[in-house]
């Protein structure tokens, strides 16, 4: 029987042959696609690169060869972004050696070249630190640059003797140079104000525009510390006119307004901030300002509903609130037909939170003894007595002897 041509050696080794050639062109197929969705990556990146930092011998030696040095730098960058007092996420960074850089198969060209090519096609800058350590004279000269950048590349000297704090002045030059409202919200928050104006400065100079509005909240936050109201509220104000949807700059406005007791502004510009960024919620926060405007609105005989229902909401938010039982408590014994019964749970109340408010005993008193609840009442005065002799002694034998006069 003769043999099949299809089991023929020659046949076999021709199929065997066209096989390899199409796994083959599979496998380049897949590595050049792969290797395309990484230039894609590092297009769209927004990473800074950090490169090795050029060292000298002594600190080679040391093992600081430049890509450690370079990740030492980065350590101290990421320290002090954690500690700048800033709710803005920081600019990410990643070491330059991170990124794949092989050649594309057939193309004679490295990913790295084609990612350059694209970008300078595409008008696309790449962003990336660079910068050297130099020793003269015992000194250490520290050089930062970004590339991209319209700023001056930072320098600075430090002495040979110095040289653990190096790479934390390093960092901070880098800093500066990446996200320049980082590094002046780094400065507010380890209290170096002499130099947060010129930081500041730089930021809104060279920073991108829409972070202008967090420097200018910033300068608000720092003008506030210093008691200068009237130019805080001005670069509050100067935030939110470039960022009407900054929930930040509204928040701190609001915060102004309740130092200025301007309670109904307090409200609105924090109901404003959490409508845009919920996560500044704070309920306790909230109940205050709600209790300080019901205090206001209670001094008014006309508003004295409106104060009624702020505290109520207040008490909703927040029940551990010192004196609000008792505002609203006396709140309740001023309207036009005073509502005694329910001012008296309010005082009770009032006394089992804070059982030595003095005050609380003397409205609790003036309650039951308008009820006709006379010896209800003389215990309240003589609870008065007890608790602070020497300021409400003469008050409480007063409306002992008007009570038994009354009754």
């Amino acid at each position: 029987m003769p043999f099949p041509k299809y089991l023929s050696v020659s046949y076999l080794t021709k199929l065997l042959e066209q096989t390899k050639t199409l796994i083959s062109s599979l496998a380049i197929t897949l590595i050049s696609i792969s290797l395309i969705l990484v230039v894609v990556r590092q297009l769209i990146n927004s990473a800074i690169i950090i490169e090795p930092i050029q060292v000298p011998k002594s600190f080679e030696d040391l093992g600081l060869s430049p890509q450690v040095t370079a990740q030492w730098l980065m350590d101290d960058m990421l320290l002090i972004q954690q500690t700048a007092t800033t709710r803005k996420q920081g600019q990410a960074f990643a070491p330059q050696w991170q990124y794949l850089d092989m050649e594309v198969p057939g193309s004679g060209f490295s990913v790295k070249t084609i990612g350059s090519v694209v970008r300078e096609s595409l008008g696309m800058t790449e962003r990336k630190i660079s910068g050297e350590i130099i020793n003269i004279n015992n000194r250490y000269q520290v050089h930062m640059r970004l590339v991209g950048s319209a700023q001056s590349p930072s320098k600075i000297s430090v002495d040979s003797s110095e040289m653990p704090t190096l790479f934390a002045h390093a960092a901070e030059l880098a800093v500066q140079q990446i996200d320049p409202f980082m590094y002046a919200s780094y400065l507010y928050a380890t209290e170096r104000t002499t130099e947060l104006a010129s930081a500041i400065d730089v930021s809104l100079r060279y920073g991108p525009a829409k972070e202008r509005s967090w420097s200018y909240n910033l300068l608000g936050i720092s003008a506030s510390d210093q008691g200068q109201d009237d130019i805080a509220e001005e670069y509050y104000q100067q935030a939110i006119a470039l960022d009407e949807d900054f929930a930040l700059a509204y928040y701190n406005l609001s915060n102004l307004r309740y130092k200025q007791n301007r309670f109904a502004q307090t409200l609105s510009l924090y109901q404003q901030a959490i409508s845009l960024d919920n996560s500044l919620r704070d309920d306790k926060k909230e109940a205050g300002i709600r209790f300080n405007l019901a205090n206001i609105l209670a001094q008014d005989s006309s508003t004295l509903q409106q104060a009624l229902n702020m505290y109520n909401l207040a008490w909703q938010q927040e029940k551990n609130q010192p004196q609000l039982l008792l505002r609203w408590g006396i709140a309740l014994t001023r309207l036009a037909k005073p509502n005694y019964h329910a001012a008296i749970d309010k005082f009770k109340q009032q006394a089992e939170q804070s059982p030595l408010d003095a005050q609380n005993y003397l409205q609790w008193g003036d309650a039951l003894k308008n009820l006709g609840q006379c010896d209800d009442a003389i215990i309240q005065y003589e609870q008065l007595k007890q608790i602070d002799p020497e300021g409400y002694q003469t008050i409480a034998e007063l409306r002992i002897e008007q009570t038994h006069t009354q009754c």
